[in-house]
């Protein structure tokens, strides 16, 4: 009994013992933090992969990218486990995080840039936060959770156990898919967009707390109109709920020291480290050629995009809107067109109190308002390569009848492009003319889509005077994002954006996926992991989901996105039809917002004869009912 007693007595103080080791706290985790920067230009292209711990880019007013890492690790010896390396080349930046012997080290990227840069982030289990992006977001992790709040243009959050967060305040102007297999998806958007809903969930799906059902798929109209927006999960819940207003987020920001001083940047591998495997890039994609003198490293000062002078011709204020876009001095000239946000129709008889308007974040005062009567000089950009030529009869009738739709006084030219651009009619006010223009259209050969807009705008237009605009038919796909050189544009997109970033053009874009034409589209939305990562390595595209294709060939999603950026950038809009009979409504549409047009002047309060780019933002006052559409920015005078 006594060494029963003496036996117990030891396993207690054993218990005791390694109770008391337990309950000693647990050594601090060793952190390592470091910043890089880098200039950047619109259209940029994020590149991103880190599989452990978090990625979170956001958008913000400076003309750079700065890059903030911690790496975490519970001892110091261990931060040896992991690399960071950001590197640009041509327009892409990437940033990879390299994980050798993993022990549980996290690696925490905070990515701030110009809201107009492409992202895309690969993450086997890393959470991934996108914020206020204009150029297409596409993400992709196993585990991790994804959250896109305000994401503007097209998206893509797909995850395999992960949940979805997306929450829109803002109007997207493209697609928006959001995918995940076992985990959750929640969608919270405000009343006030134009949304069509295709929702499907293996769980519960709920939408609005009007509709709630267990497996099964629905569609729903949110508004009149607008990009499509599919939220799927396999097994998972599905929720949409739409809000009066949105606040946004309140997130917790962990410490992190301030960047580094200008005069002594942080510098930037532009090598893989020596250990571990080679760089491996998302999406299949490679890095543009780098110019001669190698990678660009973080730059120690940041600097906008490179200054390009902009006409200084006289713009005068009485012209009766005879301006687009003018810059005089200091004096600005925008060109604005309204609707409303439920009808989807323009919107007349405003006045200057009803606008606002901001240049760099900072209110301007509005001097001038026109109610534009001024002629249109209307240039129809048609495609007639050989991927429309089963659309071609649709396309001419629908041509013809838009012509006949604009105003009488509007003069309208005709050009068509395959893999050589033709003006097939000189500006003109006969219809009859246009029209039979537009009859002997043929279709056949290649696609240097660059090339034929570039020569429109600065060639075929130069010498108009008044207000300007053209109008883009196309499946957008030039034969250089498909390889094919001899057919594709002499001009790449990114000089070409330039060169409309520097014009008064208003620019429409309407793209038809003809990608079901070549036979890269096909069956039913993708299921599983296998199709999501299908789809964001372009093998496969579900063209059975409502609303087309999610861009199986990547050269059609990217086709997309630029068709996207250049209507955007002008105030114009990029439309994307199902099917190429529903062409008439969209040319009644841009028809009458060329019909009822507003010209905003103001004196700039920047002063500053630098060069350098600077964003407009036009809103009307107190009326969440209206969407106002006009150009971003303009470059500013360089003085000397």
């Amino acid at each position: 009994m006594l060494d029963k007693l003496k036996l117990g007595n030891m396993l207690l103080a054993m218990l005791l013992l390694v109770g008391s080791i337990s309950l000693l706290p647990a050594a601090a985790p060793t952190q390592k933090f470091e910043t890089h920067r880098f200039d950047s230009q619109p259209g940029d292209t994020l590149v991103v992969e880190n599989d452990y711990g978090r990625v979170r880019v956001s958008a913000w007013a400076n003309a750079y990218t700065e890059v903030r890492v911690r790496t975490i690790a519970n001892e110091e010896t261990q931060l040896g486990n992991v690399s960071v390396v950001a590197q640009k080349s041509g327009s892409k930046l990437f940033i990879q995080a390299y994980f050798y012997d993993y022990r549980a080290e996290t690696v925490y990227l905070d990515i701030h840039l110009p809201a107009q840069t492409n992202v895309i982030v690969w993450g086997a289990n890393a959470a991934v936060e996108a914020t206020q992006i204009e150029g297409f977001v596409r993400a992709q992790t196993l585990t991790g959770f994804i959250t896109g709040e305000d994401l503007k243009s097209s998206a893509s959050l797909l995850t395999e156990t992960g949940n979805i967060l997306y929450r829109a305040t803002v109007q997207p102007q493209g697609d928006v898919r959001l995918e995940s297999t076992q985990g959750d998806v929640n969608c919270r958007v405000q009343k006030d967009l134009n949304l069509r809903g295709w929702i499907r969930a293996g769980g519960k799906l709920s939408w609005n707390q009007e509709l709630e059902m267990t497996r099964g798929a629905l569609e729903k109209q949110l508004g009149v109109g607008g990009p499509l927006l599919m939220a799927n999960s396999q097994e998972g819940n599905v929720t949409f709920k739409i809000e009066d207003s949105m606040q946004p987020q309140t997130r917790v920001e962990p410490a992190f020291p301030d960047p580094p001083e200008e005069d002594q940047p942080q510098q930037t591998s532009t090598t893989a480290p020596s250990k571990g495997s080679p760089p491996v890039l998302i999406h299949g994609e490679m890095p543009e050629e780098p110019h001669s003198e190698g990678p660009v490293a973080a730059q120690p000062t940041p600097r906008g995009p490179r200054p390009v002078p902009v006409s200084t011709a006289p713009a005068d204020s009485n012209a009766g809107g005879s301006y687009s876009l003018k810059v005089n001095v200091d004096w600005v000239y925008v060109n604005a067109s309204v609707r409303d946000r439920y009808t989807n129709r323009a919107v007349p008889n405003l006045v200057k109190d009803d606008f606002l308007i901001y240049e760099d974040g900072v209110e301007q005062n509005i001097s001038h308002l026109d109610t534009n009567e001024a002629p249109f000089n209307l240039l129809l950009l048609l495609d007639v390569s050989g991927s429309t030529k089963s659309y071609m009869d649709l396309i001419k009738e629908a041509s013809v009848g838009f012509t006949q739709q604009i105003k009488s006084t509007d003069r309208v030219a005709l050009a068509t492009f395959n893999s050589r651009t033709r003006l097939a009619q000189d500006f003109t006010n006969d219809r009859e003319e246009v029209g039979n223009a537009i009859r002997r259209i043929k279709s056949g050969g290649g696609t240097a889509f660059y090339d034929a807009l570039d020569r429109c705008i600065h060639r075929y237009m130069r010498d108009v005077e008044g207000r300007k605009a053209v109008v883009v038919f196309t499946d957008g796909v030039d034969n250089q994002l498909t390889g094919d050189y001899s057919n594709g544009s002499q001009i790449n997109f990114r000089d070409l954006y330039r060169g409309i970033q520097e014009e008064d053009t208003l620019i429409y874009t309407i793209f038809l996926d003809t990608e079901a034409e070549h036979g890269m589209a096909g069956g039913s939305p993708a299921g599983g992991i296998g199709g999501v990562i299908d789809i964001i390595f372009g093998r496969r595209g579900p063209s059975g989901v409502p609303g087309g294709g999610w861009g199986g060939d990547p050269a059609y999603d990217e086709a997309r996105r630029e068709l996207e950026m250049i209507a955007d950038q002008t105030g114009g809009r990029m439309y994307a039809p199902r099917d190429a009979r529903d062409l008439h409504q969209i040319y009644r549409e841009i028809a009458e917002d060329l019909r009822i047009q507003y010209t905003l002047g103001y004196h700039s309060m920047n002063a500053n004869q630098d060069g350098e780019w600077r964003e407009i933002d036009v809103r009307i006052r107190n009326r969440d009912d209206l969407a106002v559409r006009a150009r971003k920015g303009y470059y500013g005078n360089r003085g000397g």
